[in-house]
């Protein structure tokens, strides 16, 4: 089951993070929309309506995606942790 700080993708494709969970329902910090533009929305879903998002990238595209949501959301260790993983694929 999900935790609070997860990575996930809304029913639309966004993806976020989890801030709280009640229950059923959570509340998440969107940091990209669909299309992979930045936001900065909350919305709140029911737990079922969520996926985990796949933050294991194996190829250096993938990869530089995820360090723009690090950046983007100031997680200083998963920032330093996918950079060094670039440089060993």
């Amino acid at each position: 089951m999900f935790q609070v700080g997860d990575w996930v993708v809304d029913p639309h494709g966004s993806i976020g993070y989890i801030e709280q969970i009640h229950g059923f329902q959570v509340r998440v910090k969107l940091v990209r929309n669909k299309f992979g533009k930045k936001t900065n929305q909350i919305n709140h879903y029911y737990i079922n309506e969520l996926s985990p998002t796949p933050v294991e990238a194996s190829e250096k595209t993938q990869i530089l995606s995820i360090v723009d949501i690090a950046l983007d959301t100031n997680d200083r260790d998963w920032f330093f942790e996918l950079t060094e993983r670039m440089g060993t694929e």
